[in-house]
């Protein structure tokens, strides 16, 4: 947790990335091969000069090359990982998944080619979330969708026209957000509990949801806690109060994440931004996807009680649940997670002994059911009483989207569990069997 008295007034964006982004432009350190196709037996293409521009278009994990676009007039291409580059972002760089406002009307079509059919029109101010980057005759086109309530497309436009760029190049889901002009029809605005957003302006987090409650104090400097102008914040609570709607938030990035407090919502403006974060995750494309779908089975002679039994929900309580999965976390890598099998718990992830993460790997991972055994689909009730269980110990910002998850993954359930047993180093229910 950062201190109070740090003297910042807002939360900035890093000039650099931790490592190279889809969406981000780079200057390239050293003279490197632009290949024709992501292998190392390709023909080389062109050789990129040190110094020079690439937009980053695609990581390809599985082949170990990244698709990028030089300055014009050359073509896109592949280099080899990792990318030598600078990881400071440059001019053009966008965040994907990320929501932008349309400049510029345009046509949104089936596919990325642009012959592909025109399926709806986008137009200026309109606001879209872009979750992939595509190319088309060397332009970069982008598949979003619209942000209407009421009558949502998704589709693929140009980025550029005439030179031109399509949309705005501030992601209204970071904190730049915060020195854009007001948003309109704010009085509409709805937050929901669990929920991530921008505070727009900087307030202090006071102790009470009313103005004249005293701020609440930082235990380290003595100082008042604040939610800074830009900062990430998790709501936890909604009170109306005489002044208007109130806030009890955490904050989860800057110099004062973790630090809990009050903020009003809006006065005669938006003081907390009504755009959801987790939003742009609704509309990415799952990784998953790509892989083997799979259903979950359980045998139908085994005793109700073993599968969960190790997961039940325990009693909410008023003890504080710690947040591990903060995806702002620049240290990802080395938080201390709880793996369910051993005391590896105390152990940060990268130094644990090579054969206990070859353990841990299989041990995350569904077994495949067995032959000549009766069995019956899993029920959606007893995955969904699973994923609150783990959300509640390990994310619970992610309750909320319980529902979503397991109607998102509907027959590749065996995606979802490993997935989530992985990330949060826990081991599947016993019998619990995956099926192709």
């Amino acid at each position: 947790m950062g201190c109070c008295c740090s003297g910042k007034k807002a939360v900035l964006r890093p000039s650099s990335d931790a490592g190279p982004m889809v969406g981000g432009c780079y200057s390239l350190r050293k003279r490197v091969p632009l290949m024709k196709s992501p292998s190392k037996s390709s023909e080389t293409q062109d050789t990129l000069k040190k110094q020079a521009k690439v937009l980053v278009l695609n990581l390809e994990e599985s082949t170990g090359f990244c698709l990028v676009l030089p300055e014009p007039p050359q073509k896109a291409g592949w280099l080899a990982k990792p990318l030598p580059v600078s990881l400071r972002r440059l001019k053009g760089s966008r965040d994907v998944p990320g929501r932008y406002r349309v400049l510029q009307a345009t046509a949104l079509r089936a596919t990325s080619s642009e012959g592909s059919q025109e399926i709806a029109q986008v137009h200026a101010n309109q606001e879209v979330v872009l979750f992939e980057l595509g190319l088309s005759n060397n332009v970069v086109t982008g598949r979003v969708k619209t942000c209407d309530e009421e009558s949502s497309q998704t589709g693929w436009l140009n980025l550029q026209i005439s030179g031109s760029p399509v949309l705005d190049a501030v992601n209204l889901l970071g904190p730049e957000v915060a020195n854009q002009p007001p948003s309109n029809g704010f009085k509409t605005a709805a937050w929901q509990v669990g929920r991530q957003y921008r505070a727009l302006e900087t307030q202090a987090l006071a102790e009470q949801p009313a103005s004249t409650s005293s701020s609440a104090t930082c235990c380290r400097c003595g100082a008042g806690k604040m939610a800074l102008r830009g900062s990430l914040v998790q709501l936890q609570q909604l009170q109306d109060a005489d002044e208007g709607l109130w806030m009890q938030v955490c904050v989860q990035d800057g110099p004062n994440a973790g630090q809990i407090g009050w903020i009003q919502s809006k006065t005669d403006r938006l003081l907390v931004d009504s755009r959801e974060q987790w939003e742009v995750e609704r509309h990415a494309k799952p990784k998953e996807a790509m892989s083997p779908s799979g259903t979950i089975v359980k045998m139908a002679d085994a005793k109700k009680s073993d599968a969960l039994a190790a997961y039940e929900i325990p009693d909410q309580t008023d003890e504080p649940i710690e947040e591990i999965d903060r995806q702002d976390d620049a240290d990802a890598s080395k938080r201390q997670l709880s793996c369910g099998y051993c005391v590896c718990r105390l152990v940060p992830a990268e130094r644990n002994h090579p054969a206990t993460i070859h353990h841990h790997h299989s041990a995350m991972e569904l077994p495949e059911s067995p032959p000549h055994r009766r069995q019956e689909k899993l029920s959606s009730a007893e995955l969904e009483r699973w994923l609150q269980s783990i959300y509640l110990r390990y994310n619970p910002s992610l309750l909320p989207q319980v529902p979503e998850f397991i109607e998102k993954h509907k027959d590749t359930e065996s995606l979802l569990v490993e997935s989530v047993c992985r990330k949060y180093r826990v081991s599947p229910p016993s019998g619990w069997y995956k099926t192709s």
